[in-house]
């Protein structure tokens, strides 16, 4: 399971006569930026447990395909190396303004709710749990930038219509603030509607509390060019994302201490950010060019 901007849920099985009690994890979205975890535990032969990876911060890849690796089994080399890899294929987050309205339409049973969850699993905006039956409820939400899940729940596992009851026909919906429809979910969606999404900008890393690259990004404002000026002891990579989140730019160094140039003459005006990134840590930048 590889949830947008959280936390990828793997199995893992001891296939080996000896308990396996460690285990190296590096994982990451093919052609993107590998993560590092080790597992520690106690499984017997055949044994199996899920793993919680720590988040993937950035799902950017040459392709939309997520990749985990398992290595050292206790520390030693593996003996049977064929079923130590798997690949899959994922849908990469919509992004939506930071501002939009749910229009939903209640039929004539009070079962259904729904919730906006922060990427920590808070709740962000609930509905109201008592809504009015046979009633339009419009609901206008400001997001902050990030991830998010919409979770809407029918108790009686039916959904807003349904043809095999006389529950009537309601309805859940997206719409722009001011404008049109941008998302119209099936009202016949049984027990739930699960829905990840990006509102606004989404910053790789900007969430997470990981070890800081120290280092200098400059000038702010630029009017194109940007240095980067630090003592790194580690190879190290500098990338640039546009304010959606896509990575325009990137370059590896070779470990040293540097002031690395490079120029955004060729893109347009605006916000952008440059992650640093090394075995010592990430450090994101904000810069904007004018």
């Amino acid at each position: 399971m590889n949830p947008i901007c959280g936390k990828p849920l793997i199995k893992i099985r001891n296939y080996g006569s000896l308990p396996l009690t460690s285990v190296d994890i590096q994982y990451s979205v093919i052609g993107g930026s590998v993560h590092n975890y080790t597992w520690s535990g106690n499984l017997l032969f055949l044994q199996e447990e899920e793993v919680e990876l720590p988040a993937l911060y950035d799902w950017e890849g040459d392709k939309d395909v997520f990749e985990v690796v398992l290595s050292n089994p206790n520390g030693q080399i593996d003996d049977y190396l064929d079923n130590n890899r798997m690949i899959s294929a994922f849908d990469p987050a919509p992004v939506y303004q930071n501002i939009f309205a749910v229009w939903t339409q209640t039929n004539s049973q009070p079962e259904t709710s729904w919730t906006f969850y922060s990427m920590d699993g808070s709740d962000y905006f609930s509905s109201n749990p008592f809504m009015q039956t046979n009633t339009q409820h419009r609901d206008t939400i400001e997001f902050d930038n990030g991830c998010y899940t919409f979770l809407a729940i029918d108790s009686d596992e039916d959904g807003l219509e349904y043809w095999n009851n006389n529950d009537g026909a309601g309805y859940i919906k997206f719409r722009n603030v001011p404008g049109t429809t941008f998302l119209d979910f099936e009202p016949d969606f049984g027990s739930e509607i699960r829905h990840d999404f990006i509102a606004g900008s989404y910053v790789p890393l900007s969430t997470y509390d990981l070890n800081r690259i120290q280092c200098e990004v400059y000038p702010n404002p630029s009017s194109g060019d940007i240095y980067i000026k630090g003592n790194f002891q580690k190879e190290t990579n500098i990338i640039c994302f546009n304010i959606l989140g896509g990575q325009i730019f990137r370059k590896t160094l070779k470990k040293s201490s540097i002031q690395e140039h490079f120029n955004l003459d060729s893109f347009d005006d605006g916000i952008y950010f440059i992650k640093v990134e090394n075995a010592q840590g990430v450090s994101i930048h904000k810069i904007l060019k004018q």
